[in-house]
């Protein structure tokens, strides 16, 4: 199956390996908890159905928890824990978003996350994603004059760099200037030649996956499942419970691909 199909899933380990392989998920991602240990489910989907695994650690307090004291010491935790199955790790959430499901934080403080998680997990070891940015404002990265801090973000300490393409219709004017822009401030703050990846999209909006296969080396549908009706978790597949599962690639829009090899191709990385 594509490494680059990815799908968010629960952090309790409820997800059945079987149904996540089935709708063709290449990898999953999931928020980290202090309180649970899902090292079994991690290593059946990598075992028998080939699935990697994206930690990601938020603000919440069992996760990665807002105190910065605790910190290195949850990391460490988490490292210990899964550090010999899990080698994709992520910190932080859509910094530059006040919403549900961000973790609005200042330059410096991103920069100290993004740092110590480094420190925690070696570059010889570990793939580090940075925070999702979702506002579609690239300036918040280096506006030195707005009250986010006296710093610019410095993204040298991780591999892999990632945007949350929300509110953008496939192939628009404001999706392709998302793109562009924000790849040219990655590189002028330590990201250049680092691959975006998309580790959130709205899997609701029509042909969004099939655009995100040009533009993201992988992207991953989040799972909505809040207020939708029976016919559109039909339609979607794709919902925490995955009671009502369909088929990954019809939610992506990628049937018209034959194959593997031809969608390969499409994407223009063969």
């Amino acid at each position: 199956m594509p490494e680059f199909l990815g799908i968010n899933t629960s952090g309790d380990g409820s997800a059945v390996p079987r149904q996540l392989a089935d709708v063709g998920a290449g990898w999953v991602r999931c928020v980290v908890r202090e309180h649970l240990d899902i090292s079994d489910w991690i290593r059946e989907l990598k075992d028998r159905h080939n699935i990697d695994t994206l930690l990601i650690g938020d603000g919440s307090d069992d996760s990665l928890g807002k105190d910065e004291n605790q910190w290195r010491e949850r990391m460490q935790t988490y490292r210990d824990r899964y550090g010999e199955i899990v080698k994709l790790w992520q910190w932080g959430n859509e910094p530059d978003h006040d919403g549900q499901a961000s973790w609005t934080m200042d330059r410096p403080q991103v920069n100290r996350l993004m740092r110590l998680a480094r420190e925690v997990y070696p570059r010889d070891q570990y793939t580090l994603v940075a925070p999702g940015l979702v506002s579609g404002n690239w300036m918040w990265l280096e506006d030195l004059t707005d009250p986010n801090g006296n710093e610019t973000v410095d993204f040298s300490p991780v591999d892999v760099l990632d945007l949350h393409p929300y509110a953008k219709e496939p192939s628009s004017d404001p999706l392709i200037a998302m793109f562009r822009d924000y790849r040219t401030a990655f590189d002028r703050r330590g990201g250049e030649g680092k691959p975006i990846w998309c580790t959130e999209y709205d899997s609701r909006t029509a042909g969004m996956g099939l655009d995100l296969i040009t533009r993201a080396e992988r992207f991953a549908v989040m799972c909505w499942d809040s207020g939708m009706t029976v016919e559109e978790r039909l339609k979607l597949g794709i919902v925490d419970g995955l009671d009502r599962m369909n088929n990954f690639r019809l939610a992506a829009g990628l049937l018209a691909f034959a194959s593997d090899d031809e969608l390969t191709a499409f994407r223009g990385l063969a």
